[in-house]
């Protein structure tokens, strides 16, 4: 499902899904967003972050094999994967769908990429089988809400 920044809080206390998709070019609301799906995992159970940068030579067979590994003292593990293009070619859009297609038992998977043109195969996998925040800048007019939302949220209003 697709789940805007303004209404991910609401969905994670509803339910925390298996995969994670956060896209977008404006850090702090992504940060924003990371932090809310980092938050309800941990106070779901699960306790231990493995994170991976994926770069030009990233061997998206390795990390879908890695995925697949059960943690070693039985842990819940949040699986972050950062990527650094939203283009990651057929390799990576394979190693994609194939993960949430048999995501793994033990693990929540957030994946963290920059603003998503079109709509790629793995990005509409992400739409099916877990949830696609896609982060665009707040406009002039939202800021004023936006703010004042911030600011109650942190007890300063």
């Amino acid at each position: 499902m697709q789940v805007y920044p303004d209404k991910l809080e609401a969905q994670l206390k509803r339910e925390l899904a298996t995969a994670f998709l956060v896209a977008g070019d404006d850090s702090l609301l992504q940060r924003d967003a990371v932090d809310a799906i980092r938050a309800s995992a941990s106070s779901a159970g699960f306790s231990s972050i493995e994170t991976t940068n994926q770069d030009a030579n990233f061997d998206w067979q390795a990390w879908l094999s890695s995925c697949a590994e059960m943690s070693l003292f039985g842990d819940q593990r949040l699986l972050e994967l950062r990527l650094t293009s939203s283009a990651i070619g057929a390799e990576g859009s394979r190693a994609l769908c194939d993960y949430l297609a048999n995501p793994a038992p033990d693990a929540v998977l957030l994946v963290t990429a920059p603003k998503i043109s079109g709509k790629p195969k793995w990005v509409s996998q992400f739409i099916q089988a877990g949830v696609y925040t896609p982060i665009y800048p707040l406009d002039s007019d939202a800021l004023p809400q936006w703010l004042s939302a911030r600011a109650t949220r942190h007890g300063l209003r």
